[in-house]
């Protein structure tokens, strides 16, 4: 008897991953370099914040207690019960360790604080960041073996789940850009398949993360109207009003859901309307090259009259619509799911110029749509690569690896604080060579000149062109 139910356990076990055999040395692989690093680096900067909130939440005052965690508040809704399973092990007060001897170099850079959480703290916040690593993964994999095949889908798994910069931002620096990513992959996933209300709870999550999934709600809602308008009233089919009511249902779900935090928290309320009106510009969007020529003034406040934040948003709503209308223009055609997948694409790079800020981090809501439109045109290969380096690069350069090893250094003695702090002060502070300022420029503008090939039609492509005339060369 036990051994048929061993047996049919794992017979069931072995059905459940039958889809994903061939991806799974690889995910196990992954998933041990992410537990490796994740208890012993972090970004202080931003994983500071998230030990407030869990602090605050631990003790009755909610996430926005202090005010110090400054995005919407699903993140912390998500991370807040592997940190109350932790305090069940562990005192609250010592997940965080007060480092007296970083306070110059904090000042110094203005990128750190002297607040270093612990390993077990870091693994409770980033096993999340994980899981969705390896779900957004898993997505782009069904994707890409739906529209192309098993060998396609294999590679774009290997090339997400073993991205440097996909895993230096999660399972090191903490910071959760692939939770809102994964959202729009998956509303992505059901789009392609015409199950709208799935897609409105995809993006309805993702804008409780990050803001910017709410733009895709408006490219889909555009969508489903060009696809479904009639010639007469009401001028959208039947099948179209009940995909709109979809989305908009999915969506509203996900909208009441923070209404108690719109009632009950004033912080909350603040969060959002700091971060509609973001007073930081560069990075890898368009507004570098103001930095380059005037790097004392920002455009905002060059320009108080024009209110530069909200047209930004505006003007990235637009484009939103203009994508969906692209998007449709071969609705009837084979290639309309090509171009529904490439829309998306070129809607995040477009979100990536436009919007003020665009950090490395912000890359990964880009990357899964180089992914899975690799099948269709194989140069976005090279783009995905060159631009996963490039956004290591940036945040390596930020203030150098060392920034990272202080969770390591505090509480396990592997390193000596006062060396990382030496190392990172004199790498910012340096005046030779390859000092922080021209080491973060190069890169900065390297960065956005591949982020803008992104929309080169393949016959502008110089790469296209080389391997085209290559290819020819040797058929001759």
């Amino acid at each position: 008897m036990v051994d048929g139910l061993l047996r049919s356990m794992w017979n069931r076990t072995t059905f459940f991953l039958l889809p994903f055999k061939g991806i799974l040395i690889i995910a196990i692989i992954g998933l041990a370099i992410r537990l490796l690093v994740a208890p012993f680096t972090s970004w202080t900067y931003d994983v500071y914040p998230y030990y407030s909130a869990m602090a605050d939440s631990l003790s009755g005052l909610g996430i926005y207690g202090h005010v110090m965690y400054s995005y919407p508040p699903l993140f912390m809704v998500i991370t807040y019960p592997f940190v109350l399973l932790l305090s069940l092990f562990q005192d609250p007060s010592s997940f965080v360790m007060f480092q007296p001897s970083m306070v110059s170099v904090a000042q110094s850079t203005n990128m750190l604080v002297p607040y270093v959480t612990s390993p077990s703290f870091n693994l409770a916040i980033k096993t999340p960041l994980i899981i969705g690593d390896l779900l957004a993964g898993l997505f782009i994999y069904l994707i890409v073996r739906d529209q192309a095949n098993e060998v396609w889908a294999q590679r774009a798994f290997i090339l997400w789940f073993l991205n440097p910069l996909v895993i230096l931002t999660g399972s090191m620096m903490g910071q959760f850009d692939v939770l809102a990513a994964l959202t729009t992959i998956i509303a992505i996933y059901f789009a392609l398949k015409e199950r709208y209300l799935f897609v409105g709870l995809a993006l309805g999550v993702g804008t409780l993360l990050k803001i910017y999934p709410v733009f895709l709600f408006f490219f889909y809602l555009v969508v489903i109207i060009l696809l479904n308008r009639e010639r007469t009233m009401p001028w959208i089919s039947r099948q179209g009003r009940r995909k709109i009511m979809e989305l908009l249902v999915g969506g509203g779900i996900c909208l009441l859901t923070v209404l108690p935090f719109f009632i009950t928290s004033g912080g909350f309320t603040e969060v959002i309307l700091r971060r509609t009106d973001y007073q930081q510009f560069g990075g890898f969007s368009m507004w570098s090259i103001w930095n380059l020529f005037s790097p004392n003034t920002s455009p905002d406040t060059a320009f108080p009259w024009l209110h530069l934040t909200t047209l930004i948003y505006v003007a990235i709503l637009v484009a939103s619509v203009l994508w969906a209308f692209w998007a449709v223009k071969d609705k009837d055609g084979t290639g309309f799911k090509k171009r529904l997948i490439k829309a998306n694409m070129l809607l995040m790079g477009t979100i990536l110029v436009l919007q003020p800020l665009s950090n490395p981090q912000h890359l990964l809501w880009l990357l899964p749509f180089l992914l899975i439109f690799l099948p269709w045109e194989r140069r976005m290969e090279l783009r995905f690569m060159a631009l996963s380096v490039i956004g290591v690069l940036f945040l390596l350069s930020l203030q150098s690896f060392y920034a990272l090893l202080y969770p390591a250094a505090s509480f396990t003695g592997w390193f000596d604080i006062s060396t990382l702090n030496a190392n990172i002060f004199t790498y910012y502070n340096s005046n030779s060579l390859l000092n922080h300022v021209d080491v973060l420029s190069t890169v900065i503008f390297s960065g956005m000149i591949i982020l803008f090939t992104v929309f080169l039609p393949s016959r502008y492509d110089l790469l296209t062109y080389i391997r085209r005339k290559k290819a020819r060369r040797e058929t001759e």
